[in-house]
């Protein structure tokens, strides 16, 4: 089964329904949710000029949905929140989830090219940072949402990300001296990042499965 998370300010009932009828038919087992920004500001700080995101209180206000195992999140662009649009926070979603897809849309033109072309060389380095899948319009959604569910298979880097994230604050004691004193968060960082400290650690987690095993078959 896989999970999609719509966020969306309008309700989004119609455009679920059309999803599930489709996937009943092609065969792709599929759960998808809503969550609606606008529902709940009380995770937005406005004490400066832009509005910044309470951690704690947007974390408590998606903890239903972001605790489940979320493949793919459908993020509008466009919300009446001032000074927070769509992209704020995928962003802000990619910091906690390293793994899920991110999907962002709009249903007012080319999003594609007016976002990219708005954008400094520094907005541009967030964007790649925050490893969003696609930027398309509205129309578009039901077509790249079954892509990628089509196109999903079992990524070993995508799962030990996410099994990662599950326990950020760990800390590394005993089981690989290396990276004693390290959280599982930061771990995740290195892994996310490519780095061969993150490769490192895969082949560190691999001999410490395998031992375990054969410890199990003896």
């Amino acid at each position: 089964m896989q999970n999609c998370l719509i966020i969306d300010e309008e309700s989004q009932a119609a455009f679920i329904e059309e999803v599930g009828l489709e996937a009943q038919q092609k065969g792709v087992p599929i759960t998808l949710y809503q969550y609606d920004p606008h529902h709940n500001k009380s995770w937005l700080d406005y004490s400066s000029s832009k509005p910044t995101i309470k951690d704690h209180l947007l974390k408590e206000d998606l903890q239903t949905k972001l605790n489940k195992r979320i493949d793919v999140i459908l993020c509008d662009y466009d919300f009446k929140l001032n000074n927070l649009d769509g992209f704020e926070l995928l962003r802000w979603i990619r910091t906690r989830n390293k793994s899920t897809k991110l999907i962002l849309y709009s249903g007012k033109g080319d999003l594609q090219r007016t976002f990219l072309n708005s954008k400094t060389p520094e907005e541009v380095v967030k964007i790649i940072r925050a490893n969003i899948s696609d930027v398309i319009s509205r129309e578009h959604r039901k077509g790249i949402l079954f892509s990628y569910l089509k196109d999903s298979k079992f990524d070993t880097d995508l799962f030990i990300l996410e099994q990662l994230s599950r326990y950020p604050d760990l800390k590394i004691q005993n089981s690989c001296p290396e990276f004693d004193g390290l959280t599982l968060g930061e771990i995740l960082e290195y892994i996310a990042d490519g780095s061969n400290k993150g490769f490192m650690f895969k082949k560190n987690l691999l001999e410490l499965t395998i031992a375990h095993l054969l410890e199990l078959e003896k």
